[in-house]
C-alpha cells in the first residue's frame, strides 16, 4: 500500500465502530457511514483495470462523494465535470480525455462492505500515482488541468489533520461543487472525524442563514462571496445571532475586514479563518486564524501549511513542498508557472503579489494578472477598490481596465447593490486626491448583483460580458 491506501485503510476501520452514524444530509434524504460503505464497496467490485480517468458528476449526493473515495482506493484518478458546463462542452470533454464512468455491482447485501473495502485495499497494487485531474479555465477559456499526486493529497491530509479543525462530533457544512477543491477538505474532515455533512443545495444558497440554524451546522466553510451575498439579502430584515456555529472557514476569495464583522454579529460565537491556496498546491497552502481586534482592511493569508514550503521573488508568491503538483496534464503549460532554484527545487509561480507583517504572516496585495499598464506606468486594479472601501465600507465594486481596440487607455468600475449617486461622487473624491489622473475610473455602471459563478467566487467573465452587452445601467457623473 502507499502512504494514501493507508491512510484510507485507517478512515476505513474507524467508520466501520460508527456504521449506523449518519454521514450525509442531502436532498432532504439521511445516509449513514453504513450506506457509504456499501456504495463504496459496489463500486470497487465492479472496477476493472480498463480504466484510465473516471469522470464524476458534482452532484451533491452519496454517489458522487463515494465515487471520489471509491476512485482513490481502486488507484483510478477522478475528474469532476463542472455542472455549469454545456452538454456538448461536457460530452466532448470526456470522448477527447477518454473518460469512463464509474460503473457499481448491486449484488453485495450479504457482504460485510467493511471487510470488502479493506481487503480490497490490502491487495491492489498501487501502480498510479495520480489520484485526481482538476480542472481550472485559463485566460482562453479552455480548461487548464491540474495533475494532484496520491501523495500531493496524503501530505495535504497531514496538514489538515495537524490543524485539528473539526474534532467528531460536529456538523459541517457542505456548499462547493464538486469541482472546487475546497470540497475535497470538507469531505475528508468529515469521514476522517466521523461527522456529518450537510450539503447546501443550489435552490437554497440565499438561504445560507436558515441553512446554518435549521442543520444545526457547527463547521461552515465557504467562499466569501456567497456569505456576502445572503447580508445583502438580509439588509432590510432582522437576523437574530445564531450561536451554535463553532467554525468558519472562508476561501477560494480575497476576504475583507467588513465582512469579517458582519458575520461576526450574525455568528458570535464562530472562530473564523482565512484559508489560502492555488488547486496546483493542493487545496489550501496557507492560513490564518482572524482575531478579534482586527489592525486594518488587509486580512493575512497567514502561515503555510504543515508540507508547504514558500518563498518570494520580486514580491510574488512561489510554493513548493510535498502539496506541489506535478503540473500541468499539458505540460506545455508548465513552462512560464513552474521553475527550478540553484538545488533543483520546483517551485509555483502563483502570481499574487504578497508582503509579510511583523508577526510572519503573508498578506495578499494584488494578482499579478490584475496589473494594468497605460502610458508605461503600471498600476493594480484592486488599488481603486482598496481606497472606495477605505471611503465607504458599506460599498462593494469591481474595477477593471478599459479598453478601446484592445488597448487599454483607462479603468472603469461597476457598483453593486443600489449604492447612492452620493456616495459615488465622495469615492470619486478620494480617488482624485490619491491616484494619478490616468488611473481615476472614467466609466461607472451600476448592477443590483454581483455575478457569481458555479463555485460561488466572482464570475469576471460574466462582469465584462455584461458591460460589452449593455447589461449594466451607465451612470453619467
Amino acid at each position: 500500500m502507499d502512504l494514501l491506501a493507508k491512510k484510507l485503510q485507517h478512515i476505513i476501520k474507524q467508520l466501520e465502530n460508527r456504521k449506523n452514524l449518519i454521514f450525509l444530509k442531502s436532498y432532504n434524504n439521511c445516509y449513514t457511514y453504513l450506506d457509504l460503505a456499501n456504495q463504496i464497496f459496489g463500486y470497487t467490485k465492479a472496477q476493472t483495470n480498463q480504466s484510465k480517468y473516471f469522470a464524476i458528476s458534482e452532484n451533491k449526493n452519496l454517489e458522487a462523494y463515494s465515487q471520489v473515495i471509491a476512485s482513490l482506493i481502486v488507484n483510478v484518478p477522478f475528474i469532476p465535470i463542472p455542472k455549469c458546463w454545456p452538454l456538448e462542452k461536457k460530452n466532448n470533454f470526456i470522448n477527447d480525455y477518454k473518460l469512463s464512468k464509474m460503473l457499481k455491482n448491486n449484488s453485495i447485501e450479504k457482504q460485510n462492505p467493511f471487510e470488502g473495502i479493506l481487503y480490497f485495499l490490502e491487495n491492489q497494487e498501487y501502480k498510479n500515482t495520480l489520484a485526481y485531474i482538476y480542472s481550472t479555465s485559463g485566460s482562453s477559456g479552455e480548461p487548464k488541468l491540474i495533475k494532484i499526486s496520491r501523495d500531493n493529497f496524503y501530505y495535504f491530509l497531514e496538514s489538515l489533520e495537524e490543524l485539528n479543525l473539526a474534532p467528531y462530533p460536529l456538523t459541517l457544512s457542505q456548499t462547493f461543487e464538486l469541482s472546487f477543491d475546497p470540497s475535497l477538505a470538507d469531505l475528508f474532515l468529515t469521514i476522517s472525524n466521523q461527522n456529518i455533512m450537510v450539503a447546501l443545495q443550489e435552490q437554497n444558497k440565499y438561504n445560507l442563514f436558515e441553512y446554518i440554524e435549521k442543520n444545526n451546522i457547527h463547521f461552515c466553510s465557504l467562499v466569501p462571496s456567497l456569505a456576502q451575498m445572503n447580508i445583502e439579502r438580509a439588509r432590510n430584515v432582522t437576523v437574530q445571532p445564531i450561536h451554535h456555529l463553532k467554525t468558519t472557514i472562508f476561501t477560494g476569495e480575497e476576504l475583507s475586514s467588513q465582512l469579517v464583522d458582519e458575520w461576526r454579529r450574525i455568528f458570535p460565537n464562530s472562530k473564523i479563518y482565512n484559508f489560502y491556496g492555488p488547486t496546483e498546491s493542493t487545496v489550501w497552502s496557507h492560513y490564518y486564524g482572524v482575531s478579534e481586534n482586527l489592525k486594518n482592511l488587509k486580512i493575512p493569508i497567514g502561515v503555510k501549511l504543515k508540507n508547504v514550503l514558500h518563498t518570494i521573488h520580486n514580491g510574488e508568491l512561489l510554493i513548493g513542498g510535498n502539496q506541489l503538483t506535478e503540473g500541468y496534464f499539458n505540460v506545455e503549460e508548465n513552462k512560464n508557472r513552474f521553475i527550478k532554484d540553484s538545488d533543483n527545487n520546483i517551485w509555483f509561480k502563483t502570481g499574487d503579489f504578497v508582503d509579510i507583517d511583523e508577526e510572519n504572516n503573508l498578506i495578499f496585495k494584488c494578482r499579478k494578472d490584475r496589473q494594468i499598464k497605460i502610458g508605461g506606468r503600471r498600476f493594480d486594479l484592486s488599488e481603486i477598490e482598496y481606497l472606495a472601501q477605505q471611503a465607504n465600507q458599506q460599498v462593494k465594486l469591481t474595477a477593471l481596465p478599459l479598453k478601446k481596440e484592445n488597448k487599454i487607455i483607462g479603468t472603469q468600475v461597476v457598483f453593486y447593490n443600489d449604492t447612492r449617486v452620493d456616495d459615488i461622487h465622495k469615492i470619486i473624491d478620494v480617488w482624485r486626491k490619491n491616484l494619478a489622473t490616468v488611473f481615476i475610473p472614467k466609466k461607472f455602471f451600476i448592477s443590483n448583483k454581483i455575478p457569481i459563478n458555479n463555485s460561488h467566487k466572482i464570475d469576471w467573465n460574466k462582469i465584462v460580458g455584461n458591460i460589452e452587452n449593455g447589461k449594466y445601467k451607465e451612470l453619467e457623473l
